[in-house]
């Protein structure tokens, strides 16, 4: 899964909207909120948006200890 989360933290990173659509998609990635986030990215880009860092990753194992579900958490600033 962290290898999944990663692909797709990536294309977030860049700001990339079409690669991270297509990421989740060729990579069978279930993102919570994929349209969102490419809307988000979208805006972004027209609003000039240079700089996105990743303040925290974890997953649900981290607190649960429970490691057969799992779902990931990127928290993100843009601007």
């Amino acid at each position: 899964m962290r290898r999944k989360d990663r692909k797709a933290i990536d294309r977030l990173l860049a700001r990339d909207a079409r690669g991270l659509y297509d990421t989740c998609r060729n990579e069978d990635i279930s993102m919570c909120g994929l349209g969102p986030a490419v809307a988000l990215l979208t805006a972004l880009h027209a609003l000039g948006a240079e700089k996105t860092e990743l303040v925290k990753y974890g997953t649900s194992a981290d607190v649960s200890g429970d490691r057969s579900k799992v779902v990931g958490y990127a928290g993100m600033i843009f601007s």
